[in-house]
């Protein structure tokens, strides 16, 4: 590189220093502009260790099926997990059997989301560069699987803090499709603002049935999505700013959402 001895080290210093804070407004833009990053909003999704549970608890579960089900969901405390194991099933063989459907659906969620991220298909060189797109589904994985497992935690309008998944202005094209058994029990909000989501949206959305919250803010979406139907306990429904029309079927699909408390639709062609 033309330099030696200290010099060189101190130049070669300086030059990656300048060159990483140059580096920093580019990436902002492709992450997140207004709110925190995935990275800033998720707790690590590190494998819980085991504690020690009550006596009654050890005499009716092996500490086997105890290591499994905290592995899968590390925020449980030894009462969560007791009524997890409880309402799994009456006997051991049941039980097993449920904590092992968690497994293999969790493991065939980590299968799709690698494929997603690494599929180029949506990619887009004028747009964005593919390091940074790459990066943002890493995120974006990162994010979908902790919410599985119900590691994050955000406030909901009502203040409380549920468990959440985030993707806001996150720049990766179409969401993931994602096998049919794949469901998010435990995510109560679910936000997607600002992503350049169209209809196809709803494909992603079927897999949150139990949604208390949902943000498609600042989008592209022209039809109310069919999933919605299938969020019995959906309360608050965030859609402005997007292309949608408010036909006879839109009234219908909306009348049927008894729970609906607040709808917005601003600055829709209705």
């Amino acid at each position: 590189m033309g330099m030696e001895g200290d010099q060189a080290v101190d130049r070669l210093r300086s030059q990656l220093r300048f060159k990483s804070q140059d580096e920093r407004p580019r990436m902002r833009r492709y992450l997140r502009t207004q709110r925190p990053t995935v990275e800033e909003q998720l707790p690590a999704c590190a494998p819980a260790q085991v504690r020690e549970l009550a006596a009654p608890v050890l005499a009716d579960f092996s500490m086997a099926l105890v290591r499994k089900v905290r592995k899968l969901y590390p925020a449980m405390d030894g009462a969560q997990v007791l009524h997890f194991l409880q309402d799994a099933g009456a006997d051991h063989l049941s039980r097993a059997k449920a904590v092992k459907a968690l497994e293999q659906e969790f493991k065939a969620l980590q299968q799709a989301l690698k494929r997603w991220v690494s599929d180029r298909t949506d990619y887009v060189p004028e747009v964005i560069p593919y390091w940074d797109y790459r990066l943002s589904r890493s995120q974006v994985r990162e994010a979908i699987e902790c919410s599985w497992r119900g590691l994050t935690m955000l406030r909901d309008p009502e203040q409380r803090s549920v468990p959440s998944l985030a993707l806001d202005e996150m720049a990766v094209g179409k969401l993931p499709t994602l096998p049919a058994q794949i469901r998010f029990e435990k995510v109560k909000q679910l936000s997607l603002r600002n992503m350049g989501l169209n209809d196809e949206v709803a494909y992603f959305l079927k897999h949150f049935n139990n949604l208390h919250t949902l943000d498609l803010s600042h989008n592209q979406i022209t039809r109310l999505p069919e999933a919605l139907s299938l969020m019995p306990d959906l309360t608050y429904l965030y859609l402005p700013r997007n292309r949608l029309q408010l036909t006879e079927h839109t009234r219908k699909k909306l009348g049927e959402i008894r729970r609906l408390k607040t709808l917005n639709l601003a600055h829709n062609p209705l």
